[in-house]
């Protein structure tokens, strides 16, 4: 079983989304981080509501996972902020051999 992971995790702002993942690189529970600015619309207290926000794609390994999801939990602004673990269950061999070599 291959036990690397995408998580996906959406912030209100690029300082929130830079300081949460400078965290989270320096402490290397994660080897690389994506950031992209999104346009999101979701339902938030009976509303629908429409907001700028970053959403980051990490990649890491699944034993990590636990120990990232806390830190996020810790820091994040938000209620409920969205946290998505996606399995990665292939890719080039080099880029996974990467991911271990970069996380601890």
């Amino acid at each position: 079983m291959n036990n690397y992971i995408q998580i996906q995790v959406t912030f209100p702002d690029i300082d929130t989304t830079q300081k949460i993942t400078n965290n989270l690189l320096n402490e290397r529970l994660v080897s690389c981080v994506q950031i992209l600015p999104i346009l999101s619309k979701y339902w938030w207290e009976n509303k629908i509501v429409t907001t700028n926000e970053y959403i980051c794609f990490m990649k890491t390994k699944q034993s990590l996972f636990e120990n990232i999801k806390i830190k996020i939990l810790s820091a994040h602004p938000y209620k409920v902020p969205e946290i998505i673990v996606t399995p990665i269950l292939e890719g080039n061999k080099d880029y996974l051999a990467w991911i271990d070599e970069e996380t601890c």
